[in-house]
């Protein structure tokens, strides 16, 4: 209910509106409105589109930032054989598959199923937003395989805050990833 002292002077709500005095000046701001902790089912559908047009923005320009970053290995993919050579994968007609990578300390261990020759490895590290990038890549044979299919690889990267860590097995018609995770210790 609003308070007239006089006609220039008043405090109060009115239609909406909130009248009140402050250091001896007249002020006046919009009503609050009642704040609920849900989003409606309306107003989600109305946001939802908005929300996936982002998403989807964020997601191709993370795919220019690794596009980029693996420029010479996508372009080799690109340019390899025609019509007759679209099948990507090992010719024996077993799948490849890079099963995991875990981070130690200075080494990565990682687990790699129907290996054969010709296999390199690329250990990138990419931040998405900035698009910067540092890459290593070497031969499959350079990893010290420590059991069946187990390898581990030296690597002078340590994990960086904004940064993605990701190992590629490249071969010669395909290109295989995984993120690499932190081993978790005890101690910690």
């Amino acid at each position: 209910m609003a308070t007239i002292k006089n006609l220039n002077n008043f405090s109060g709500t009115i239609n909406g509106l909130v009248y009140y005095m402050a250091n001896g000046r007249q002020f006046v701001r919009a009503d609050a409105k009642k704040r609920t902790g849900t989003i409606s089912k309306v107003s989600l559908k109305k946001m939802l589109p908005g929300i996936e047009a982002v998403h989807t923005m964020k997601a191709i320009h993370s795919m220019n930032h690794l596009i980029n970053a693996l420029k010479n290995e996508f372009d080799a993919l690109q340019t390899v054989g025609g019509p007759e050579k679209k099948s990507i994968g090992i010719a024996s007609g077993k799948s490849l598959s890079l099963v995991n990578a875990v981070r130690g300390h200075n080494e990565i261990k990682f687990t790699v199923r129907g290996t054969e020759a010709g296999l390199y490895l690329i250990i990138l590290q990419i931040n998405f937003e900035t698009g910067a990038f540092r890459r290593k890549k070497m031969s499959l044979a350079e990893a010290h395989c420590i059991r069946k299919n187990t390898y581990t690889v030296e690597t002078e990267y340590q994990a960086r805050k904004g940064y993605t860590d990701l190992l590629f097995i490249y071969g010669h018609h395909f290109l295989k990833a995984v993120t690499i995770q932190e081993k978790w210790n005890r101690n910690h």
